[in-house]
């Protein structure tokens, strides 16, 4: 987790990160398992909530893994 958290920071120039984890229905998970989300944090960002987050599209989501990858 450490380590991925710190080549998702830098490979998307953040200014921090949160890492957080929702477990059960009342958290919002649909699908029951052990997942953590790594939140790239910028300075003045509010933090979304669920509803809030837009879908990314497959290019830009694999631009970003690109990037994150130089990191892991």
């Amino acid at each position: 987790m450490k380590r991925l958290a710190c080549a998702v920071k830098k490979g998307v120039n953040a200014g921090g990160i949160t890492i957080s984890q929702h477990n059960e229905k009342a958290a919002g998970q649909d699908v029951f398992h052990v997942h953590f989300h790594i939140i790239p944090r910028y300075e003045g960002q509010k933090l979304p909530g669920p509803n809030d987050i837009l879908e990314a599209s497959r290019q830009e989501l694999d631009k970003v893994a690109g990037r994150i990858g130089q990191f892991v």
